[in-house]
C-alpha cells in the first residue's frame, strides 16, 4: 500500500481489510493477522483470497447495491415542473396533491409505477413539503375525502 497505488480508506472496515492485505504481503501468517486485527481467521482467509483473485481493489468499500432509480434526474426535474402546474391542470377540482395522485401522474407521464408511500419518499428527496391531514385545505363535496390521505403543499 505504498506509492501511488495507496488507496485512502473510506471507512475503518476498508482500512482493516487493506491492512490485512499489506501484512500478508509482508509475510505475516493469516492467523497472526487475524489476532492483530481482531477478526476471525476465516475473514482474513476470505479477504486474502479475494485480493489474490481480483487485486487489492476487491478489498475497497463498495456503494450499496439496491435498485437503480426508475426516474432519472431529468424526469424528476420534469415531475417538479408538472407538480407546480397544480392538480387542477390535471383535472382535479380540489387543488390538492396527494401521494396517490402524484403516483398516477408519474405513471401517466413516465410509465413508471410507484406506491403512494414511495412517492412520498421521492417528493421528500425533491424538497417538496408534506403534511398529514384527513381534511384537505379546500373541501370539495364531490371528492371522497377519505381517499386523499397524504396532502402535498
Amino acid at each position: 500500500m505504498s506509492g501511488e497505488d495507496a488507496a485512502q480508506p473510506k471507512d475503518w472496515r476498508e482500512a482493516r481489510r487493506l491492512r490485512a492485505w499489506e501484512l500478508k504481503q509482508k509475510g505475516w501468517k493469516q492467523r497472526d493477522i487475524a489476532r492483530a486485527l481482531g477478526v476471525s481467521d476465516g475473514a482474513i482467509s476470505q479477504w486474502i483470497k479475494e485480493a489474490r483473485k481480483n487485486g487489492h481493489a476487491a478489498l475497497l468499500a463498495r456503494r450499496g447495491g439496491g435498485p437503480k432509480k426508475r426516474l432519472n434526474d431529468q424526469q424528476r426535474e420534469k415531475l417538479c415542473q408538472l407538480l407546480e402546474l397544480g392538480p387542477q391542470h390535471f383535472g382535479y377540482k380540489d387543488g390538492v396533491w396527494t401521494y396517490s395522485r402524484v403516483a398516477v401522474l408519474i405513471h401517466k407521464e413516465f410509465n413508471v409505477t410507484y406506491t403512494p408511500t414511495h412517492v412520498g419518499r421521492i417528493l421528500k428527496a425533491l424538497g417538496w413539503n408534506q403534511r398529514n391531514t384527513a381534511t384537505p385545505p379546500a373541501v370539495d363535496p364531490n371528492v371522497d375525502q377519505s381517499s386523499l390521505g397524504q396532502v402535498i403543499l
